[in-house]
């Protein structure tokens, strides 16, 4: 039984100056019943000023699945 899932991703980008940054994200899904899902994820964007590059979120998710 699935009751849980861990993924995550990452996004490097380099522009024709040679500069880079990066996206990332992790995200947590807890089982509440069904498919309703507690959610926690951490996301860094460092496209963002200093002061605003990373931030937590907290949610529900409800998934569907498609055959």
């Amino acid at each position: 039984m699935d009751c849980s899932y861990i993924r995550g991703f990452a996004d490097h980008d380099i522009n024709t100056a040679g500069n880079s940054d990066w996206v990332s994200g992790a995200q947590v899904g807890v089982r509440v019943i069904g498919n309703l899902y507690l959610t926690v994820e951490h996301r860094y964007n460092s496209f963002q000023p200093a002061g605003n590059r990373s931030g937590w979120k907290l949610g529900f998710e409800y998934q569907i699945g498609f055959r």
